[in-house]
């Protein structure tokens, strides 16, 4: 095979990989879509003596960048800067993993065992991608499904990751069909058996949760909840425009929808800007009015996102978002959730998985020694690392019949962290969010059909306010109901089904990927010993 021909079949993969993605894409194309990458793979793996240990590295890259950017261009409108790195650093970390299972699984006695190798690093990458400070879990393969969620009802066993085993294991299968297929020129039990196992297995996956997906009705108790969507233009309005307007402008809009069985308001992220002082919190202009609007109708409670700083009181062990005041002390600034009601009991939350390079400056701790939050990317507001919750907060109203998790903005894209506020004792999620920075692309639309796969993990209902859009209400099967239109102000009002119920996903979070880090972490010892020992025998 020559040089040209890797390169093409590359490319081959990254358009493929594209056409499946939501929102417009066609998802099962992922099934197949990384076959072409298989291919270079295996003649790497089977030439594994004429080519240098990671050099597969540089024949994946172009057709994984063009899946990154044909998915995810819509970053460029936010920070071109942010969004060359993200495409730089994405590609070159999916095809590190590539190159890693094929240089460890060149030392194993099989391409099985490779495969085995790659399917585990690949689960491997997409878990630790959750956890570090650049994480970006947008491309991971389980999310392909968001925009069919009656394809991945069983998603409330297995979370994202279920979904990445399903179509690493269909692509190896349909690419080892292939394989012989083109080798023996006909059809043979060799060929057969690797289509029939894959056809099999999408059997078993899908026509049970197409099952699921039609019968399933939403368990809990009715809890009528209004949404507002103010629509303010976070390049020129949301930061700027006066706080009483805004206040006065998300009173009117829930003025419109609110009725006497109206259990709770959602404003969107970063709806206050006031510059609010935490331990001052009742004082804010913008907190007081909400306050008493809240007192002329004592049956409601509200969420809304907010812009807030807290002292910092242990000067002893400053957090890394410590940030020092001209008028000499320390002081954090937060994304925050606010809970509000007719009681002054005090709830809010801090986002707590952050924008990298916005509001988050990447390994702080280790380049502290540099200007670095100099370097934060100015998207309005608060600039900078931001201080974060420690725990999934769990606000509650004062009958505790309604127990929101807020979960804001990115946060929404993690599966078990998500699933994390229904274990503290969450029985509804409300996302509040800001998806204005992308403009009309695929990025606010992917956005929101992820949503739809937290609510099948969890099987809990969800309202999602966004200040441009799309807000919508998500049922517990993952359809998205009611949903608004993009940039223009709205406010809706709909029922979300309050319950307790834990599913396994959200008891056990994501096994598969811990699993697979075991697996992967003894492949990679078993192929330095086989390495090992073979380099020994060969000197003998």
């Amino acid at each position: 095979m020559k040089k040209h021909h890797l390169v093409l079949l590359s490319l081959l993969s990254g358009l493929l990989m594209a056409l499946s993605w939501p929102s417009r894409g066609f998802p099962f194309i992922a099934l197949a879509g990384m076959v072409p990458w298989l291919f270079i793979y295996d003649y790497f793996f089977q030439n594994r003596t004429r080519f240098k240990a990671f050099s597969l590295f540089y024949y994946l890259f172009p057709g994984v960048m063009i899946w990154n950017i044909l998915t995810t261009y819509w970053l460029y409108n936010s920070t071109e800067v942010g969004s060359i790195l993200a495409f730089l650093i994405n590609t070159s970390l999916m095809c590190f993993t590539f190159s890693l299972a094929q240089w460890a699984g060149r030392r194993l006695y099989s391409s099985t065992q490779g495969f085995l190798m790659l399917v585990s690093l690949w689960i491997t990458y997409e878990y630790v991608d959750l956890f570090w400070d650049i994480s970006w879990p947008w491309l991971h393969l389980g999310n392909v499904f968001s925009s069919a969620p009656w394809a991945v009802q069983w998603y409330e066993y297995t979370g994202t990751f279920g979904g990445t085993l399903y179509v690493l294991i269909t692509n190896i299968l349909i690419f080892k069909g292939l394989k012989s297929f083109l080798h023996q020129k006909k059809v043979t039990r060799s060929v057969a058996l690797p289509f029939t196992v894959a056809v099999v297995l999408s059997m078993v996956v899908l026509i049970p949760s197409a099952i699921v997906y039609s019968r399933y009705e939403d368990r809990g108790s009715p809890q009528e909840v209004v949404i507002l969507q103010p629509n303010l233009d976070p390049y020129e309005d949301q930061y700027t425009m006066p706080s009483a307007e805004v206040v006065s402008q998300l009173i009117t809009l829930a003025e419109k929808e609110v009725t006497p069985q109206t259990r709770a308001v959602i404003a969107p992220e970063s709806a206050l800007q006031e510059r609010i002082w935490e331990e001052n919190l009742e004082h804010a202009p913008g907190v007081s009015r909400l306050r008493r609007y809240l007192m002329d109708h004592p049956h409601l409670s509200m969420v809304t996102g907010a812009s807030t700083f807290s002292m910092v009181k242990d000067t002893s062990d400053l957090p890394l978002a410590a940030r020092y005041h001209h008028q000499g002390f320390y002081y954090m600034a937060h994304n925050t959730a606010i809970f509000l009601d007719t009681t002054l009991r005090r709830q809010i939350y801090h986002k707590s998985k952050l924008v990298a390079g916005v509001e988050q400056m990447p390994f702080k701790r280790f380049l502290d020694f540099l200007p670095v939050e100099q370097l934060a990317l100015d998207l309005g507001g608060t600039v900078g690392t931001l201080g974060k919750s420690k725990t999934r907060t769990v606000f509650y109203s004062a009958d505790s019949l309604l127990r929101p998790a807020p979960v804001i903005c990115y946060e929404s894209v993690y599966g078990q962290f998500t699933g994390n506020y229904i274990l503290n004792g969450a029985n509804v999620v409300f996302i509040i969010t800001n998806d204005g920075w992308w403009g009309n692309t695929a990025g606010h639309r992917q956005h929101l059909d992820f949503a739809a796969l937290r609510a099948i993990e969890t099987r809990k209902s969800i309202a999602r306010s966004a200040n441009t859009g799309i807000s919508a209400f998500v049922n517990q099967r993952g359809d998205i109901l009611q949903a608004t239109q993009y940039w223009e102000e709205d406010v809706i009002r709909g029922t979300v089904n309050t319950n307790d119920h834990l599913t396994f996903y959200t008891q056990y979070g994501d096994y598969i990927a811990r699993i697979s880090v075991l697996t992967a972490i003894l492949l990679l010892l078993i192929s330095m010993v086989t390495g090992r020992v073979r380099k020994n025998h060969r000197k003998e």
